[in-house]
Formats: C-alpha cells, sequence, structure tokens
C-alpha cells in the first residue's frame, strides 16, 4: 500500500464508505491501533483506544461521529469519517490487503 488519504477517500466516498476527510497523509500500511505510527492508516471506534493513538501518532484513522472531534484535537495527519467503522475497515483491507 502506498496512497495518499485524499486518494483513498476519492474512492470510497461515493459508495458512503467514508464520509469526510480532514487533511492529507501518505500511508504506507493499514496497522493495528495498537501499533500503527506514522505512515500508518488504523481504525478506532472505541474510546479505550484513543491513548494508543494519542502515543503512537499513526498519519492517518478512520473513526465515527462520537470521536472525530477528539481524534482531530490530537493533531494528526488525516482523519476520515465512517458511518460504520468495521464496514470501513473490511473495504480498505480488502482493497490494500498486503
Amino acid at each position: 500500500m502506498n496512497s495518499k488519504a485524499s486518494e483513498i477517500f476519492a474512492l470510497f466516498n461515493p459508495a458512503g464508505i467514508l464520509e469526510s476527510l480532514d487533511g492529507d497523509a501518505q500511508i504506507n500500511a493499514i496497522q493495528p491501533v495498537e501499533t500503527g505510527k506514522s505512515g500508518c492508516l488504523v481504525f478506532i471506534d472505541n474510546k479505550k483506544f484513543l491513548p494508543f493513538v494519542k502515543e503512537n501518532k499513526p498519519s492517518a484513522v478512520v473513526t465515527n461521529k462520537d470521536l472525530i472531534s477528539e481524534i482531530q484535537s490530537l493533531g494528526l495527519e488525516a482523519v476520515f469519517l465512517a458511518k460504520n467503522v468495521g464496514v470501513a475497515h473490511a473495504a480498505l483491507k480488502q482493497k490494500y490487503a498486503d
């Protein structure tokens, strides 16, 4: 995987999988939220995973409306909004599986 967040958004927004994108970033891999760092895209739909995002500072995060404000306040390069983070995770993994 070697894509910009804006390219990913352009592919998945028309189907409604990704609703919005704040910022842009170069993304090299999809990683678990517990280990995703710079260059990585992670998915978070539960507040209990926020400490990992704060500590590891992934380049991009896919999240839901309940967490988006808090995630945006962390100053990450790119933040995607998805209605259903699980569906977004499955769709992006299917497209970009390493």
